[in-house]
């Protein structure tokens, strides 16, 4: 849990984690934003997350699409820097999909798809 983390983050990821805000937050990751600065992708966001539970690090990627649906993808690493690593990678992966060429395009040139709700 939270409260076994260290306040700093490692060093040696691609992205700025940024430290816990509470005794028992975990180490967190706006990864969207970060590799997509000069997008406003809204409502799809990834968010990236890692804790201690014990001697594993548990590591998290929170999804949110373009239809306001949310979904996890969650792993386990040996190391805490191994968690980030990891963590990064997935995120990498899932915005690729969300991503594409095409949607890049349109967000770049201001489209926002029409209301679904």
């Amino acid at each position: 849990m939270s409260f076994e983390l260290d306040y700093f983050p490692p060093s040696g990821t691609r992205w700025q984690w940024h430290p816990k805000t509470l005794n028992y937050s975990p180490w967190y990751c706006n990864f969207s934003k970060q590799r997509e600065p000069e997008l406003n992708p809204w409502p799809m966001s990834i968010n990236l997350q890692v804790d201690r539970k014990g001697e594993k690090w548990v590591w998290i990627v929170d999804v949110i699409n373009f239809q306001h649906e949310r979904s996890h993808v969650r792993g386990e690493a040996g190391t805490s820097l191994e968690a980030c690593l990891a963590a990064e990678a997935a995120g990498q992966t899932l915005l690729n999909d969300l991503l594409p060429d095409w949607a890049r395009t349109a967000l770049e040139n201001k489209w926002r798809p029409p209301a679904t709700r």
